[in-house]
């Protein structure tokens, strides 16, 4: 299963690319470690009419939580090690400024904002922090 859920605040303005109905939105998500030193730095990517409105309603410093999957890319070689580009392609973004957005495919509850609860997504995040490793070890938390 490649799902994942971090929680954060937007480094710049989103960025929305593309044309109507191919809308894209990317912003980069900022994750503060364990020891405060150190953050982890993720791009995001959303489509559609999710793009239309992160575009629309999100802002640089605003805490949100995404969930979606990861999606990494090898970089052409030019030294000896190998490097990757990892991507989150949100399918959930709710701000803890903003009423929740709805994701794809939601009911009619989850649209009017009624499963967007920030607890949820608290022990959500615990769930996939404790059963993913590489999530333990770059020191996820759950901000939520």
């Amino acid at each position: 299963m490649n799902t994942i859920q971090l929680f954060g605040h937007i480094e710049e303005e989103p960025r929305l690319l593309g044309m109507p109905g191919r809308d894209v939105c990317e912003f980069w998500l900022c994750v503060q470690t364990r020891t405060e030193r150190h953050a982890l730095r993720v791009k995001v990517v959303t489509f559609k009419r999710l793009a239309e409105e992160c575009a629309e309603r999100l802002r640089s410093g605003d805490q949100v939580g995404v969930t979606g999957h990861l999606r990494s890319e090898e970089l052409p070689r030019r030294s000896p090690r190998r490097l990757f580009v990892h991507t989150v392609i949100g399918r959930q973004v709710d701000s803890s400024s903003v009423a929740p957005m709805p994701k794809a495919g939601a009911t009619e509850d989850e649209r009017s904002g009624l499963g967007g609860d920030s607890e949820n997504h608290r022990r959500s995040c615990e769930v996939v922090v404790r059963s993913c490793p590489a999530a333990r070890r770059a020191g996820v938390r759950c901000s939520a």
